[in-house]
């Protein structure tokens, strides 16, 4: 069994299944493990992509504050082919920053640079604080 050296480690790979385990429940369920912090967030299991920016964006405008330098276990709100429909949460390792994420054409939980972003066709919206 592999040494876990970050605590992002032990979640990637794990399945992005549409409908069920999606990026709303990934960053859901690190905010809750990692981080003990209990939120709901909407992920891809909602009705429409645009259904999904618009409760997206309610449920994060009650739950969390916007920031402008994130910590270990924020929120990443992404856009993705220009719709605001994709959540993560930000770490940093040795001083980069890093989102957690189960995209849906990753088919997978992975993490990447928040500055290679563009080569997987989303863009970064913002990062939030849960209140």
């Amino acid at each position: 069994m592999p040494v876990l050296s970050h605590w992002s480690d032990a979640w990637l790979g794990r399945p992005y299944v549409a409908g069920e385990r999606d990026c709303g429940y990934y960053a859901a369920q690190i905010l809750r493990t990692e981080f003990g912090r209990q939120i709901e967030i909407p992920g891809e299991r909602r009705p429409g992509p645009f259904g999904r920016c618009a409760q997206l964006a309610e449920r994060l405008a009650a739950a969390v504050v916007r920031v402008e330098q994130p910590a270990e276990g924020d929120i990443v709100l992404m856009r993705c082919a220009g719709r605001l429909q994709h959540v993560g949460v930000y770490t940093e390792i040795r001083g980069a920053s890093y989102v957690v994420h189960a995209l849906e054409s990753l088919h997978q939980v992975q993490r990447h640079r928040l500055i290679d972003l563009p080569y997987l066709n989303c863009q970064l919206e913002g990062f939030y604080r849960c209140n």
